[in-house]
């Protein structure tokens, strides 16, 4: 999925877990945050909470769960903008995406 946004133009920051992830919301301002709610050690909820917990100037971008589980589904008042199921429709994700603000430029 990285590929494709970057074959995109987008610029694109990957992270292999929550921590590494927070750490790139201190070192980066995002237009949006594509969390797995499956990740190893931490799950994406609690990295949720801990980016909208922060001083950093990603704290309060549009963070979207992806989930290969149907039954991750989220209530509204989750705190996420949105709920993609794997394997995600590139082309509905980028249209999703496309009509967003962007905050890094």
């Amino acid at each position: 999925m990285l590929e494709y946004f970057a074959a995109s133009g987008a610029t694109v920051l990957g992270a292999a877990n929550a921590r590494a992830a927070l750490e790139l919301t201190t070192t980066h301002v995002h237009d949006v945050v594509l969390v797995d709610l499956r990740m190893p050690r931490e799950d994406g909820r609690r990295f949720l909470r801990e980016l909208q917990a922060s001083q950093t100037a990603s704290a309060n971008v549009p963070v979207f769960a992806v989930s290969s589980e149907r039954h991750d589904r989220l209530d509204p008042q989750s705190g996420f903008s949105g709920y993609f199921v794997k394997p995600v429709d590139r082309d509905a994700l980028v249209s999703v995406l496309a009509a967003l603000p962007r905050r890094s430029r």
